[in-house]
């Protein structure tokens, strides 16, 4: 099966997924059959990702991951799905991998920072095939080998702003953002 089509799509599944979750809160449940296929092709079209997403844009991809989290969080709940639950982790994973590649190739002083990427989590997912566990596995050397050359502090790890903080740091290097 081909999920290519959702490479040209993701706009229109984030509003399939923001439409289905404006629904629910005005009491109309789509069918639990309809968002069990589409959060279904929205997994597996992220989970079988390569190195380079072609034409999605990160704007595009942070809207996906953050209408798939509203949506999927309530019907794994709703339908009491373990194995679901994990593959949803799982894709946020594998989405939160792509969208940092894209940043670090645009803003490559963020590959001096690190990911903050805690590999534990891997180990509470429920992974039942070798290709979801393929994907873990990746996901954990992916992240090990990007904060292996990491030597300033993970964006989210700070309380305070610091010359090291990935802020001043890239300040510093804009011009239009020094103050002379």
């Amino acid at each position: 099966m081909s999920w290519g089509y959702l490479r040209t799509l993701v706009p229109v599944v984030a509003a399939v997924l923001h439409h289905a979750t404006l629904l629910e809160k005005l009491g109309s449940d789509p069918s639990d059959e309809f968002l069990g296929n589409l959060l279904f092709d929205v997994e597996s079209w992220t989970l079988h990702q390569g190195r380079e997403v072609e034409s999605v844009t990160a704007v595009a991809l942070r809207i996906l991951s953050c209408y798939y989290l509203t949506t999927a969080g309530k019907f794994y709940k709703k339908t009491k799905d373990p194995l679901g639950g994990s593959r949803m982790i799982l894709t946020l994973l594998k989405l939160n991998q792509i969208l940092d590649r894209l940043a670090c190739k645009k803003f490559p002083l963020l590959i001096e920072h690190s990911s903050y990427f805690k590999p534990e989590i891997i180990n509470c997912l429920l992974l039942p095939s070798k290709f979801e566990l393929g994907v873990a596995q990746e996901l954990v050397e992916y992240f090990h080998h990007r904060d292996e050359k990491a030597t300033f502090p993970a964006l989210i790890n700070q309380l305070t702003i610091t010359e090291d903080s990935f802020a001043v740091r890239f300040a510093q290097r804009d011009e239009g953002m020094c103050v002379h």
